[in-house]
């Protein structure tokens, strides 16, 4: 795994202090000082800029979570909460944490984020499934996506954005249906692929720019 920080910490140098009088020992022993941190300086930059990976070792605060059970609404025209408990094994969170329901960034700036929903319907007759945001418990306005599901079977309801957010800021996926005969449902592993999860949330710092 690549890691998401500096291997090499650049802090500032301790500047030897200035006698009284000019001596040419002390300016070459601050000259020397200046010279190991811009070194310091060079190679932690060059690593990142220079890498065939681009930006590899550069931090961004991120999340990836899922649910393998079904998410039911139990009444018509209700905003229910979707759940994502189970994090990725092969993935790191860092600065972002995903608590079951309630996704908290712990650094403001704009987010990507990125929400699939696997839906089952039972019947055939026509329904409608809405899926929004919710930050600190205030609905975003005009976040909503809405499709409608004519036909028995599974579907996928997916959507990406970008959501300005203040540290600490906690963040829902809502969604809602006019007819309880469609559901948020996971399916089991099974030759040859692997779980489908009923519903899967990837959050990412994409700037620190609010706006």
């Amino acid at each position: 795994m690549i890691s998401t920080k500096l291997a090499v910490q650049v802090k500032p140098p301790a500047l030897p202090q200035a006698p009284d009088t000019y001596t040419r020992r002390f300016q070459d022993q601050y000259s020397n000082v200046l010279r190991l941190f811009f070194n310091l300086l060079d190679n932690a930059i060059n690593s990142v800029v220079s890498s065939d990976s681009g930006g590899a070792a550069l931090f961004f605060p991120h999340a990836v979570n899922y649910s393998e059970t079904n998410q039911a609404a139990l009444a018509t025209d209700t905003a229910y909460v979707v759940s994502f408990p189970l994090q990725f094994d092969n993935v790191i969170p860092e600065g972002v944490v995903i608590n079951n329901t309630v996704t908290t960034v712990k650094f403001p700036g704009m987010y990507e984020i990125e929400a699939h929903l696997q839906y089952f319907s039972s019947n055939s007759a026509s329904k409608e499934v809405t899926v929004w945001i919710r930050i600190n418990d205030v609905d975003v306005p005009y976040s909503a996506q809405r499709i409608t599901v004519a036909k028995s079977g599974y579907g996928q309801l997916a959507f990406t954005t970008h959501m300005p957010m203040l540290a600490d800021d906690e963040l829902k996926i809502m969604w809602a249906t006019d007819n309880t005969n469609v559901s948020l449902q996971s399916l089991p592993p099974s030759a040859p692929y692997p779980g489908i999860p009923s519903a899967l949330l990837n959050i990412e710092h994409a700037s620190n720019i609010l706006i």
